[in-house]
């Protein structure tokens, strides 16, 4: 007789495998990352297999298992067939990471400058008797043999220059950097370093900068200087200038095309026009002109400054600092057909200047829908600087004038009393105000209650009246008022009907000062 017995077989354990990498230019490696049993289930014999793709090297020693070096009896690698095998020692229930480092050797990732290439790898779980495959992982290269950057030091007024060489850390005999420095610039002494430490076997033939490593390089270096900045023309204008430098590197294996370019922006500022401010109370506004930020040298120069309509120059506001001569100024009115100005400001320097100088001074807005209203609109002005060995500069300022005159809100809603309570703020500018009365006009659904008006906290029976033929209230300032006044009174709704159902009810006055 035969007996058949059928044991239940153990399920295989579903463990994953996940592959990633990421490259570091400085030392040509990708540094591969695999990822095991991240499900935390219990392997048995667990087996990395990993084939190093073509255009890769297998950098020994490299391997770590959880962040620590991995034993070596556990890892072979063989350079024939560039297998890389892991064997787990022990049974293992928890998630396992694995990293190895490969350098880059395929020629075409670095065949041409700026060129972008991908290494990939992938990887094979082997345990309990079945195999799984990781995903492709894949790792970019950016081809890099020299990089310039730059920027400028106002301070010093000088730009300093970095040229970054072999980013990728390739072999090459025989390397030298070029740089063409353009007209304007003038290498500064004793600024050329490399990696930090101060060099002087570099040439300068003309503008051209060339340094010849002593010998052969497999790492990156970083070549610094700095240029002062001698155009001429780089300070006398507001018009900023640019200059672009490019470096490039030659050596056995560099491709033609390793070299790069960068601009630096050098910011120039010969005349500067600001708003500083408006009064509202006097109704000036404060303007600021700075000259020759960039203390270059100007002969004969000349400031000058159009008030456009709808301002006027405040007689004896303008001063000047750093002890030039207050005598330089001159103001002279427009004629009255002029349909830009009101007139022009002239400041004349009685002396060569090479340094800054602040002038400061007010006008005044004449337009009364402005400065006595409740309005928000800009002012302009151009200040124009004028000298024997410069070209003309100017520069526009602009001044927001806020005014407000009368502001009219609800304060407050009494529930209970169907009262509401009004406040208007009177003259919030400050500016002298004479025989100033307002008007308020009760709308309809609203009665006004007596007695109720204050005038800055204070109850005031005595200056108000109220026409209820016409439901309109009129409050009456002294002669002369040049401070904020808030007045508040109540009106009541007389409406029940506005409360028999939900929602929002909307009560308006309008108040005219």
């Amino acid at each position: 007789v035969t007996i058949e017995v059928n044991f239940e077989q153990p399920e295989t354990p579903e463990a994953s495998i996940y592959k990633e990498g990421y490259y570091d230019a400085s030392k040509n490696e990708i540094t591969w990352k695999v990822i095991v049993n991240p499900e935390n289930v219990k392997i048995n014999n667990a087996q990395i297999i990993d084939d190093i793709q073509e255009g890769q090297e297998f950098v020994a020693n490299s391997v770590k298992v959880n962040g620590r070096d991995a034993y070596s009896e556990n890892y072979s690698y063989d350079t024939g067939s560039r297998r890389l095998v892991y064997d787990f020692p022990d049974v293992i229930n928890t998630e396992q990471i694995i990293t190895f480092k490969t350098k880059v050797i395929d020629p075409k990732a670095f065949e041409s400058e700026g060129n972008r290439t991908y290494q990939y790898n992938k990887a094979t779980l082997n345990h309990d008797g079945v195999s799984i495959e990781s995903n492709e992982a894949s790792v970019e290269i950016y081809t890099d043999y020299i990089r310039k950057n730059g920027n400028y030091d106002a301070t010093t007024k000088k730009i300093n220059w970095i040229i970054y060489v072999n980013n990728n850390a390739q072999y090459i005999p025989n390397a030298v950097v070029t740089d063409d420095i353009p007209e304007g610039l003038t290498l500064t002494k004793g600024s050329v370093k490399l990696d930090g430490v101060e060099i002087t076997n570099y040439t300068m033939e003309g503008q051209k900068f060339t340094y010849s490593f002593q010998t052969a390089i497999n790492e990156p270096h970083q070549i610094t200087f700095s240029t002062d900045v001698t155009d001429p023309g780089a300070y006398n204008s507001n018009n900023s200038q640019q200059y672009r430098n490019t470096a490039t590197l030659t050596g056995t294996g560099v491709p033609s095309n390793a070299s790069d370019s960068k601009g630096v922006g050098v910011p120039s500022s010969v005349i500067r026009k600001d708003g500083l401010g408006y009064n509202a109370a006097t109704g000036e506004i404060t303007w600021r002109i700075i000259i020759n930020s960039n203390k270059t040298i100007i002969d004969n120069a000349i400031v000058k400054d159009e008030i456009r309509l709808g301002q006027e120059y405040v007689e004896g506001s303008a001063k000047i600092d750093n002890g030039a001569d207050v005598n330089g100024f001159n103001y002279i009115k427009a004629d009255q057909n002029d349909k830009e100005k009101t007139g022009t400001l002239t400041y004349k320097f009685n002396k060569q200047i090479n340094d800054t100088y602040t002038i400061t001074f007010r006008t005044k807005v004449t337009d009364p829908k402005v400065f006595a209203g409740n309005t928000n609109k800009d002012y302009y002005n151009v200040a124009i600087l004028t000298g024997d060995n410069i070209p003309p500069s100017n520069h526009q300022g602009t001044q927001r004038v806020q005014s407000q005159v009368i502001n009219k809100a609800s304060a407050d809603f009494d529930y209970a009393t169907r009262e509401i309570t009004w406040r208007i703020v009177v003259n919030k500018n400050k500016m002298i105000l004479s025989n100033a009365h307002v008007i308020d006009v009760i709308s309809e659904g609203q009665e006004f209650i007596d007695d109720s008006v204050t005038i800055n906290g204070t109850a005031d029976k005595a200056n108000y009246s109220y026409d209820k033929k016409t439901n309109t209230l009129r409050y009456n300032f002294p002669p002369k008022i040049d401070s904020q006044q808030i007045i508040t009174f109540k009106t009541k709704i007389k409406d029940l009907s506005d409360f028999a159902t939900n929602g929002e009810k909307q009560f308006q006055n309008t108040a005219t000062l």
